[in-house]
């Protein structure tokens, strides 16, 4: 099984994004071929009670979840290898479901509400890290944008006559490039940046100002600022994923139609509209966003004159 894992790595992944790559990879690292690799039995001749046994070890050193997701890779990389005529065509791999062993990965449900938000905006706003650092996570929240798109933003992407934000179709994960407007706190944010690191490659560089920040980076240090809130007001564990839901909930409520909400998030449009609307609304996006800001900060506001 690793030797077919490590041909699907090597033939199959260069093919997707770069963070998917990293995943892929690391999937096969950690949970394939440390398990599998001592086998002498070919992955044709492994029985159901073979891979059951696998998984099982899978959960017990992982998680249920963890399980569940490496059944679907598995599931993928003989997929993969079927069409190659490396393996037989039937494994009693495939006909387990994710039930059979373990859970399905869970779909986020974290809502951060407002007075949250200027609560997370106050508390970076006191942390001691690097301008970059902050920013990333300030952007992430206001822009609803994923990391990813974040982190891999050049200052060339930005047309600041028009206050337009076009995001390449290889940052993006619909493959199609996705244009948002440059909100004003967008771009108070943006000017510091230029003015500390200066505009040339990534907006938001990493140690190597020719890289970007590392998705580590950022996250541990949303981790580091959501425990001095949980400190503070015992505030429910969040993630930056989690940005994206919150702004879409909270314009929703605001009355923000949920076609606007989706193209703010770079979502693909569904159905007819899909085939036949190519519009992005950028006038009401903009809208929205800059009443996304306001809300946020004049909550942020609120918090600081009830402190005084």
């Amino acid at each position: 099984m690793t030797e077919v894992a490590h041909g699907w790595v090597l033939t199959r992944v260069p093919d997707l994004k770069e963070k998917t790559q990293t995943l892929y990879k690391n999937h096969v690292k950690k949970w394939v071929a440390p398990y599998l690799n001592y086998r002498a039995l070919p992955v044709d001749n492994m029985a159901i009670h073979a891979w059951v046994k696998y998984f099982d070890m899978v959960k017990r050193d992982g998680s249920p979840k963890t399980a569940g997701t490496i059944l679907t890779r598995i599931k993928s990389i003989l997929g993969w290898a079927e069409k190659r005529g490396l393996v037989k065509p039937i494994n009693p791999v495939l006909n387990l479901n994710v039930s059979d062993v373990g859970e399905q990965a869970s779909v986020g449900q974290r809502v951060l509400q407002l007075d949250e938000i200027a609560k997370l905006w106050l508390q970076i706003e006191s942390t001691r890290a690097t301008l970059a650092t902050k920013s990333c996570l300030q952007l992430i929240f206001i822009t609803g944008a994923r990391h990813s798109e974040i982190g891999l933003a050049k200052w060339e992407h930005f047309d600041f006559e028009n206050d337009v934000w076009t995001l390449p179709p290889e940052n993006s994960k619909t493959n199609k490039a996705i244009r948002r407007p440059i909100s004003s706190l967008m771009k108070e944010i943006l000017n510091k940046l230029a003015t500390v690191y200066g505009n040339f490659e990534y907006i938001i560089p990493g140690s190597n100002p020719r890289k970007p920040m590392t998705t580590h980076t950022i996250n541990r240090y949303c981790c580091r600022v959501w425990e001095q809130l949980f400190e503070k007001y015992n505030m429910p564990k969040f993630i930056p994923h989690d940005a994206r839901r919150s702004l879409s909930t909270l314009l929703s409520e605001h009355g923000v139609a949920p076609h606007l909400t989706e193209k703010m998030l770079g979502h693909t449009m569904r159905g007819v509209m899909a085939v036949y609307n190519k519009h992005d609304w950028m006038k009401e996006q903009r809208e929205g966003y800059e009443l996304y800001c306001k809300l946020v900060l004049a909550k942020k506001r609120s918090i600081n004159s009830s402190k005084k």
